[in-house]
């Protein structure tokens, strides 16, 4: 696997159809589009590589960050479960806290409602 396959695609409407309405549930200290550099061993050498999460939560009071990733239909392609497996890694070796959510297309409301709550579940509970 190379850097370039550790890239980060467009947003999916799900994902910003979940931003919103975090957002409007009041949580307006949550970002996208922010870059978490990460270090892993690839073919024997200590790389670093950007990830970048769909949504991220950093608590400084109790210096906690979550990263918060929606996984639609492209997960499932060999080579970004592959990504999403070094990410994974490089995440719990740097003590972050993480969640992935999976969905099928199209994001069914019922799955809508069950992501957006467990994000705010999580973010609560860590405030």
């Amino acid at each position: 696997m190379s850097w370039k396959q550790l890239m980060h695609p467009l947003h999916s409407n799900a994902e910003w159809r979940i931003y919103d309405a975090l957002k409007r549930a009041g949580l307006h200290s949550l970002m996208m589009d922010k870059t978490v550099v990460l270090k892993t061993t690839l073919d024997g050498d200590e790389v670093e590589f950007p990830t970048y999460p769909d949504y991220y939560y950093r608590n400084l009071a109790k210096r906690e960050l979550w990263l918060f990733y929606l996984d639609g239909p492209p997960h499932l392609k060999r080579t970004v479960e592959q990504r999403d497996t070094v990410v994974n890694s490089a995440l719990e070796k740097a003590g972050i806290k993480y969640k992935r959510y999976g969905y099928k297309a199209p994001l069914t409301d019922k799955r809508f409602r069950e992501i957006v709550a467990n994000i705010l579940e999580n973010v609560r509970n860590h405030a």
